[in-house]
C-alpha cells in the first residue's frame, strides 16, 4: 500500500514538474515580453535581454532592441551589450528613439557600447562606435568620454594615442573646450608613457 500511494506521489509531481516545465517553455517562445517582465522583477538581466532581443527579433521595434541593450548593460554582459548595441545602433530608429528618451540617452548607451565593444577586444569598432555619435560636438559625458576612460583606465596606449589623434582633429565651441582638453591632456599621459 506505501508503495502505492509514494509511487502516485511521484508521479504526480513528476507531471506537474513536467507541465510548470511546458508552460515555461510556451510562454519563452509565444511571450518574450512577458518573460522579459518576469526575468527583470527576479533580477535575472541576462536572461531579460535574451527575451528582449527574441522580441526585437519578432517586431523590429526599436524599443525592444533598446531595452535589451539596456538589461545587458545592468547584468554587465560584455558580450551582449556588444552584440545587441550593435544591433540597435544599427536600427534605422536609433535616432528618434533616443530623442524620446532624453538629452544624453544616446551618448550613455554610445559610451556603454563602445565599452562592451573595447573590453571585449574590438577596439577599432570601439572607436568607431564612441565618435559616429559626436560628430558636431562635444557635450558632458559623452560616448568619447566613456570609452577614454575605459582605455585610461587599462593604460592602453594604442588605444589612447588612436582617441587622441582623432580628438586633435576636432573643433568645438568655447564653453566644451575644458573638457575636451581635460580629457587630451589625460590620453596624453598614457600614451606618451
Amino acid at each position: 500500500m506505501t508503495k502505492v500511494v509514494l509511487k502516485s506521489i511521484g508521479t504526480t509531481l513528476l507531471a506537474i514538474v513536467l507541465l510548470l516545465t511546458m508552460a515555461f517553455a510556451v510562454l519563452s517562445l509565444v511571450f518574450p515580453s512577458t518573460m522579459v517582465e518576469a526575468c527583470s522583477s527576479l533580477g535575472l538581466n541576462g536572461f531579460a535581454a535574451r527575451y528582449a532581443a527574441i522580441e526585437y527579433s519578432r517586431t523590429a521595434q526599436a524599443k525592444d532592441i533598446a531595452q535589451a541593450t539596456e538589461y545587458a548593460i545592468f547584468a554587465e554582459d560584455d558580450a551582449l551589450i556588444a552584440e545587441y548595441g550593435a544591433s540597435f545602433l544599427a536600427d534605422e530608429e536609433f535616432d528618434s528613439f533616443c530623442q524620446t528618451e532624453g538629452a544624453g540617452y544616446a551618448q550613455y548607451i554610445r559610451g556603454q557600447i563602445a565599452g562592451a565593444l573595447y573590453r571585449t577586444g574590438k577596439k577599432d569598432e570601439a572607436i568607431a562606435a564612441a565618435f559616429d555619435g559626436n560628430t558636431k560636438s562635444f557635450p558632458q559625458g559623452n560616448a568619447i568620454i566613456s570609452l577614454s576612460v575605459v582605455a585610461i583606465d587599462a593604460k592602453d596606449k594604442v588605444t589612447c594615442a588612436a582617441i587622441l589623434g582623432k580628438l586633435n582633429e576636432y573643433h568645438v565651441s568655447e564653453d566644451q573646450e575644458k573638457d575636451l582638453e581635460t580629457i587630451k591632456s589625460l590620453l596624453k599621459e598614457i600614451a606618451n608613457e
